[in-house]
């Protein structure tokens, strides 16, 4: 399927490996970079290959009879155009080599300063390629649709190290005054998952199949925090099929960090919002192992089919907390999921294209239409699916589609022609699920026990002269505390400020209810509580919790506390989040 957020001619050939040497200048904030690829035909008479590229500047590419450059788009990038010394028939490989340095406008890598670590003594970069953020920092066939295994030949200046997504080879001298670290990713993998890190990292052990990897000074705390991670995975691989990447290892990333996590394989990366202290909102390890079959192993071929990834992943991340905690925090979570669902679509607006399991994104760049649309409604889509055969039945079905799609990028036509071959004479209306906007056609039951508590807690709020006690919440997971917010939320009074301090919001070092609390405190305007919304603000990039509390600000007429604290992070949060901040609320650079 022709991909359109690629310009590269995956029809012709594609990449099967590539070797990708960089070497980091911290100062310049650049990379010297050649890449190495193998090349495969898929038809005859190959002549050239097209790679995307966007702000990198190429320098020379011996061993090809011509290089020129095609159309730009600034949604997209551009083309590197690469003419064959000889034509190509199918099958035949080829290899390629390219010099090249990266840019200050590099998108996929971000440089901190020492001050924006966690550690506050070495700087730090991280990668994050997701979903067309490769070009930026090497020419590659851009698009899901290609998988290739790869080479990771990374060069720091001591004491730096640098950790990358595959297996650890061996480090040595390439570049004097550098030392080089190899790694290997043995299983095909698209551009969006090159990952790696460099920084003042250190390493402990967390399971028979996991490291954890951070800076020193989170190390500890971190250990604990995931430390229930080989229980995820052995669960997922109950529910699934055996895990097949070899190692899952963390890397726990500075704060500025935009995800809540990064699948990227053999090394997912995490977000330190996640360390609440006591565990409770590690179900994010849940999601990114999940990862690791859904979008991982069975992939989207292009981004109009994102669904395929994160919505899967959803489904599979619950029945794994259905497994370890119970059905009631597993349904709450889905409960939760439908109200940020409801907010993302009222955002966007109904009728909106991006509100389409299946959006159009011709000239589009992905990142625009990111919202946790896809994970939601595909989730939910899911669970729709599953009640018209039963749970244990398509669970089954699912483990045959994994086996099936293993290793191969899809779209949603594949996954469709699948399930009606396995369940002939069930009806899906499928092009209102994949093309119609707004809300799900249809909302499965789900498990509303824990809510019961919730609600109770709430009618009693809604009498001024109730007088709360911190025994009130006490016993409830943070879902359910989510929960009790967002119903305070939909006609917040003045008089539930006080809830901040009985139940301690104010002090909590769960991200998911302080940003909750936050939300509560624009919305009635307690100037007494803004140095907390910007010391929130100020101290994560996570994209989950800014832009919702930047959004409420410019919708509450506090745009002068949103515009200072922009100010303060122009540094801190990174590219795709500024650039989302900027077209969302219109601001000027």
């Amino acid at each position: 399927m022709e991909d359109c957020s690629s310009f590269s001619n995956t029809k012709e050939i594609v990449i099967t490996h590539a070797v990708i040497e960089l070497t980091s200048d911290f100062l310049s904030r650049t990379f010297d970079g050649r890449v190495t690829y193998t090349l495969k035909a898929r038809e005859n008479g190959v002549t050239k290959v097209v790679l995307d590229i966007k702000h990198i500047e190429i320098l020379s590419v011996p061993n090809v009879a011509k290089t020129s450059y095609g159309d730009w788009s600034e949604a997209l990038g551009g083309s590197l155009v690469l003419n064959l010394l000889e034509p190509l028939q199918k099958g035949e490989k080829t290899t390629v080599t390219i010099n090249f340095k990266t840019t200050e406008k590099c998108t996929a890598v971000q440089f901190l300063e020492r001050t924006q670590t966690a550690g506050k003594n070495y700087p730090f970069c991280y990668t994050q390629c997701e979903p067309i953020h490769c070009r930026t920092m090497i020419p590659v066939q851009d698009s899901p649709g290609v998988k290739f295994t790869i080479e990771y030949r990374i060069s720091v200046k001591p004491p730096l190290v640098a950790v990358c997504a595959g297996e650890y080879k061996k480090e040595r001298s390439r570049v004097p005054g550098y030392v080089t670290y190899y790694y290997v990713q043995k299983v095909p993998v698209p551009s969006y998952l090159v990952a790696f890190a460099i920084g003042n990292i250190e390493s402990q052990k967390i399971g028979p199949r996991s490291t954890l990897y951070t800076e020193p000074i989170l190390l500890e705390s971190a250990a604990y925090e995931f430390g229930e991670t080989e229980s995820f995975l052995r669960t997922a691989e109950e529910l699934v099929t055996p895990y097949f990447w070899g190692k899952l290892d963390i890397l726990l990333l500075p704060p500025s960090f935009p995800f809540g996590g990064m699948e990227n394989p053999s090394l997912v990366f995490l977000t330190p919002t996640i360390l609440a202290g006591d565990r409770s909102l590690t179900s994010v390890i849940a999601h990114e192992i999940a990862h690791s079959w859904t979008g991982n192993g069975v992939t989207n071929a292009t981004w109009e089919h994102f669904w395929l990834n994160e919505g899967f992943t959803v489904y599979i991340e619950r029945k794994i907390i259905k497994k370890l905690y119970g059905i009631g925090l597993a349904d709450l979570n889905a409960l939760n999921g439908i109200k940020s669902l409801e907010k993302a679509i009222q955002v966007f607006g109904e009728d909106h294209n991006f509100t389409k399991l299946n959006p159009s994104l011709e000239d589009i760049d992905p990142d625009d239409a990111f919202s946790c649309i896809p994970y939601e409604k595909g989730s939910i889509f899911l669970r729709h699916l599953e009640s018209l055969v039963g749970e244990e039945v398509f669970l089954d079905f699912l483990k045959e589609y994994f086996e099936k799609y293993k290793g191969r990028s899809i779209v949603s036509k594949d996954f469709q022609s699948f399930f009606a071959s396995k369940f002939q004479s069930v009806e899906v209306d499928w092009k209102e699920w994949l093309q119609g906007t707004g809300m799900p056609p249809v909302i499965p039951d789900f498990d509303v026990s824990l809510l019961e508590s919730v609600n109770s807690l709430y009618n009693k709020w809604r009498d001024p002269e109730y007088v709360p006690d911190p025994s009130d919440i006490e016993g409830w997971h943070s879902e359910q505390i989510v929960a009790f917010l967002e119903h305070v939320l939909l006609a917040p009074e003045p008089y539930f400020l006080q809830m901040g301090e009985t139940y301690s919001f104010v002090y909590t070092h769960n991200s998911e209810i302080k940003m909750k609390w936050l939300l509560l405190v624009i919305d009635l305007r307690a100037e007494e509580y803004y140095e907390q919304i910007k010391e929130f603000l100020t101290s994560m990039g996570r994209m989950k919790y800014v832009r919702p509390l930047f959004r409420e600000m410019f919708k509450k007429g506090l745009s002068y506390l949103a515009n200072e604290i922009l100010t303060m992070c122009q540094s801190f949060y990174h590219p795709t989040l500024q650039v989302l901040i900027q077209k969302e609320f219109q601001l000027t650079q």
